[in-house]
């Protein structure tokens, strides 16, 4: 039941706009490289990283390759960006990175490969991306492996898994800018152990993600979002005094001394309104 919040051009397709391309499969839209998806709670993933062992798999197809992370789960102690468990999926077009613990020195922290080094079956070139591929990013214990497609693309080693994630973004970097992906995710799936290959090939088979043992987290994206007209943020600015400009629809604006609340309306706030 964790939520992916839509942050920026961020959306869900239209109806058959999943992988298996039938009628009520959706699958999330980064947008063309200015939405992400955050989960703003990944913690359950330390009760499981201690074995050093995790797997995460999706459904990818980009409309262009650039720059780009598919997914980035923060831990708070790794470096280089809290790179607890992310993967470039393609950076610069061509090479796949697959980051845990930190980044970057390969066989310690990262593994990567140009997919023209070890191309998959149907690779002709780059407009390869631009359809349905299916990926399983895998750490268990020393080794790493990148599957694509139900085949291993590449393996390598790396240092034990962190036991401080906090959260995560589908799409891109942590950063509110950075790495953003442009194209599509479905069926993005987190597993607690090391998924075999036998196992990612069921997945890139088709089979249901639960037919997989360690299922921790699954988005199909197929739920339908609210109706536009609940009230909703449109925008928050920081002015250059140091003031705060807030513009929503519907609804009314509301403050609490701390996240949890407890919260009360803002007396007499419309919008857009000047927080001091």
């Amino acid at each position: 039941d964790l939520p992916v919040f839509l942050m920026g051009n961020a959306s869900q397709t239209d109806d058959a706009g999943g992988h298996t391309g039938v009628a009520g499969d959706l699958a999330f839209d980064a947008g063309t490289g200015n939405g992400s998806g955050w989960v703003p709670d990944i913690s359950f993933l330390n009760d499981h990283t201690g074995d050093d062992t995790l797997s995460v798999a999706f459904w990818q197809k980009n409309r262009a390759v650039g720059n780009s992370s598919s997914f980035w789960l923060r831990s708070a102690g790794s470096n280089n960006g809290n790179r607890g468990f992310q993967a470039h999926n393609p950076w610069g077009g061509n090479t796949i990175y697959f980051d845990t613990s930190g980044c970057c020195d390969v066989d310690i922290t990262r593994i990567n490969l140009a997919i023209t080094d070890n191309p998959p079956i149907d690779y002709v070139d780059a407009t390869w991306w631009e359809g349905w591929h299916h990926f399983v990013f895998v750490k268990d214990g020393a080794n790493k492996t990148i599957y694509i497609d139900g085949l291993i693309f590449h393996a390598g080693l790396g240092d034990p898994l962190p036991t401080d994630f906090t959260w995560g973004v589908l799409g891109g970097g942590q950063e509110i800018t950075q790495n953003r992906m442009n194209g599509m995710l479905d069926d993005f799936t987190i597993y607690d152990g090391g998924l075999t290959f036998d196992q990612a090939a069921s997945l890139a088979a088709g089979n249901a993600p639960d037919t997989v043992p360690g299922l921790l987290a699954h988005w199909d994206f197929d739920e339908p979002l609210p109706p536009d007209d609940d009230p909703e943020i449109t925008s928050i600015v920081l002015n250059d005094n140091g003031t705060i400009t807030v513009e929503w629809t519907g609804g009314v604006l509301e403050m609490a001394p701390a996240v949890d609340g407890p919260y009360t309306e803002v007396p007499g706030a419309t919008s857009p309104h000047i927080i001091t």
